[in-house]
């Protein structure tokens, strides 16, 4: 049997794929403190929630929070977590990819990463005007980060955004906003079916309207599609999760204790058993099958610290991924990936591209005959580009169906012994490039906006690069090109 747990987090919702139309809910361990509006996931076998807002009792809103805590499924108990490093985030987003958590919060450009042990400092987010990561939704799609279409709180009253940005884990870095045409919409429900995401509900400023409206929205594409409206008269906070065909809304503002079911082939909703203690605002996370939803308001008037499961005859995605990961190996490139389980899985495609846009398949390696364990996973490609090469893997189901992993990029040759530091004090940057990289090559410092602030060429050897015009206290990218090939990529602290 497969099983849904119920935690109350805000940003957004994903469904779970059903075979039939009933759910059994039942309580597990409850939250540590009262919690609304922070933001759920997971990694391996545990659930994580941070920030949002906490209490001692259910009777106040809370107060905002850094903190994380964590629950085992093993044996139904909390624990705590290392606090967002930046302080109390109110309105967290997050989005996983490859087993890494990456958080940000509409007050602050600072983002970050967790890999299940502490947090490591990423490329700053946009700060656009408006500011679209106030109730945003963000997702992740073959190993690019999502967010947008919120709302500035602090202007005019129809200042919905129809804006999404993406971030690219193996560049660390953000775009600049180019995908724009996105519902414009704020606390919308998000899920996730056949490399497209469907968009639900929301609050429309510009009528000043809840929505009941799905939407599919293409990234590859730009475009946006309607689809069959939600059976309540509005969608606002909710959650689920993405699997197969088929998913999931539980709970939400106005709706609370509703349970509805969308089937993407058919594009038609029902309704399954209810859920007996309603919440909006929660965090969501899975774990395997397993669906939970901790806190969030009840009924709009109280706090609430519970964690329901709901079982189901859920068929969960074919692949739980656990890592994916490369290293140069004389010449070749290794790659190595994992996964916590298998069902329904043919093979996997390995896939190489020269620029993380354009890919083709280099290899496939076959499913393991034990699907239901742990799986470690090994190709090499021993004609990898020069200069450097990005990697995904294309999981490929036995009924056809495909899925995309992260995308990794590995510097080839060029880039072995070259290395980049600050030296402290001097407000300079020491660069040393290996006397077997013959000719010139061009270094350029960019900050988190992508902006170039400086443009060097190079010569083999030990270099100082003068850093007065680099700000102090932020973090900076360095990209060296040699021809039309980068080569080498880092980022420091000045």
């Amino acid at each position: 049997m497969l099983r849904i747990y119920l935690i109350s987090i805000f940003p957004f919702c994903v469904f779970l794929s059903v075979a039939a139309q009933t759910t059994t809910w039942t309580s597990r361990a409850t939250l540590p403190q009262y919690r609304q509006r922070g933001v759920g996931f997971s990694l391996g076998d545990k659930g994580y929630v941070i920030g949002g807002a906490v209490s001692a009792t259910s009777a106040i809103s809370g107060t905002a929070t850094a903190s994380m805590i964590i629950y085992d499924s093993q044996t139904d108990s909390w624990s705590s977590g290392p606090d967002f490093p930046c302080g109390a985030i109110y309105y967290p987003f997050v989005f996983v990819i490859s087993n890494v958590a990456y958080v940000g919060d509409y007050g602050t450009n600072a983002f970050y990463a967790f890999d299940g042990t502490s947090w490591t400092r990423k490329a700053n987010r946009p700060m656009p005007t408006p500011n679209c990561f106030y109730y945003p939704v963000c997702f992740q799609l073959n190993g690019i980060g999502y967010v947008g279409n919120g709302y500035n709180s602090s202007g005019p009253a129809n200042l919905n955004t129809s804006v999404m940005y993406t971030y690219n884990p193996s560049t660390n870095t953000w775009d600049g906003g180019t995908l724009t045409n996105v519902p414009a919409l704020n606390s919308s429900t998000v899920f996730l079916h056949g490399g497209k995401a469907y968009i639900c509900g929301g609050h429309e400023l510009s009528s000043n309207t809840n929505q009941n409206k799905l939407w599919e929205w293409d990234p590859a594409t730009n475009t946006a599609t309607q689809k069959t409206s939600h059976p309540y008269s509005y969608v606002l906070n909710t959650r689920g999760v993405s699997f197969a065909t088929k998913g999931i809304i539980a709970c939400g503002s106005g709706s609370y204790t509703r349970n509805d079911w969308y089937d993407f082939a058919t594009d038609t909703w029902s309704t399954s058993t209810a859920v007996p203690t309603g919440a909006s605002s929660a965090a969501y996370f899975t774990i395997g099958s397993d669906f939970y939803i901790a806190g969030g308001w009840g009924n709009g008037a109280f706090l609430l610290n519970t964690l329901q499961r709901g079982t189901t005859t859920l068929t969960p995605l074919p692949v739980n991924w656990l890592s994916f990961t490369g290293r140069p190996v004389h010449g070749a490139v290794e790659l190595n990936w994992s996964t916590a389980s298998e069902q329904n899985n043919s093979h996997f495609e390995v896939e190489r591209s020269a620029d993380a846009l354009q890919f083709s398949k280099i290899g496939r390696v076959n499913s393991s005959t034990n699907p239901i364990v742990r799986n470690d996973y090994q190709y090499l490609d021993q004609s990898p580009i020069p200069a450097r090469s990005f990697y995904r893997l294309k999981q490929v189901d036995l009924d056809g169906n495909f899925s995309y992993s992260s995308i990794i990029q590995i510097n080839g040759e060029l880039a072995t012994g070259i290395s980049a530091w600050v030296i402290p004090g001097a407000n300079r940057l020491a660069v040393v490039i290996p006397q077997s990289l013959q000719g010139v090559s061009e270094l350029f410092i960019y900050d988190a906006t992508g902006r170039t602030l400086l443009r060097q060429q190079m010569l083999p050897g030990r270099s100082e690069i003068n850093l007065s015009g680099v700000a102090s206290g932020g973090v900076y990218f360095i990209k060296m090109i040699k021809g039309n090939a980068v080569f080498y990529t880092t980022q420091f602290i000045n």
